[in-house]
């Protein structure tokens, strides 16, 4: 990931191997993107908001549907979830209105998630789903791994447990497959939730495990979210079992993160 920040960062600048002087909008989007995934997101925002201004003084809906989907992912993971519906909304919009079939997949997943997750599931689980379905029609395979992670994550958040462990066993897999280490780490968090729900009282081993494997390859991917997150998940897992014993270390981390 920090490979790609560099990438996209030297080219707006003018200083790597390819410019991005016709492209500058979409270099940001990117840009966003990337950032957000290792926790930059005040450079995130920044970026996404000087990419959307450039497209919308263009007037090119693409570069606007594409602006605003890097905007709204920035924030998605930032946790602001209202201003990431809004941005993804119009982004879906555009992309459906000028039939910008690419982006359809990654923009609903997205918009999807940011509803589940602020507890509308009625509308978000459907998006979810289209996301994946859409994919497979498309043939899209990379990116695929990750719209399977966040429907087992709607599913998971509507209290579907076996279809939620369902899908996020498929997404392991495909990610695997694909060697797409990122999206294999969300597939790993995921499945520990999964894991850890369906045996709340019993054996603590099995969703540690899976934890500590979504843990070591966020950390090397230099993808702080989700590397506090499974901080976190770990945190609560030691608490629980331990009586409150352990756990402490986890739980900075996290807060730290």
């Amino acid at each position: 990931v920090r490979g790609l920040v560099d990438f996209f960062e030297n080219g707006i600048a003018g200083d790597g191997p390819v410019r991005w002087d016709a492209g500058h909008a979409l270099a940001c989007s990117f840009l966003a993107r990337c950032l957000a995934e290792v926790g930059e997101f005040r450079e995130a925002l920044a970026y996404g908001e000087r990419g959307l201004a450039r497209a919308e003084k263009r007037g090119n809906p693409f570069q606007v549907a594409t602006t605003c989907f890097g905007l709204g992912y920035a924030y998605l993971f930032r946790g602001d979830f209202s201003n990431a519906i809004g941005n993804l909304r119009r982004a879906l919009a555009l992309i459906e209105a000028h039939d910008i079939g690419v982006f359809l997949p990654a923009t609903s997943a997205c918009l999807g998630l940011a509803l589940v997750r602020s507890g509308q599931r009625a509308e978000g689980l459907p998006l979810l789903d289209r996301a994946v379905r859409r994919a497979r029609f498309m043939g899209i395979s990379s990116g695929c791994g990750r719209f399977m992670a966040y429907l087992a994550e709607g599913y998971l958040l509507n209290g579907q447990v076996a279809e939620a462990r369902r899908w996020a066993e498929d997404a392991l897999e495909h990610a695997r497959d694909r060697r797409e280490a990122g999206h294999e780490a969300f597939a790993l968090r995921i499945l520990g939730d999964v894991v850890a729900r369906e045996d709340a009282a019993g054996n603590r081993q099995a969703p540690q495990a899976l934890y500590t494997d979504a843990l070591a390859l966020a950390c090397k991917l230099e993808m702080r979210p989700l590397a506090a997150l499974c901080h976190l998940r770990l945190g609560i897992l030691l608490a629980e079992d331990s009586g409150g014993r352990r756990g402490a270390d986890d739980l900075a981390r996290a807060v730290e993160m």
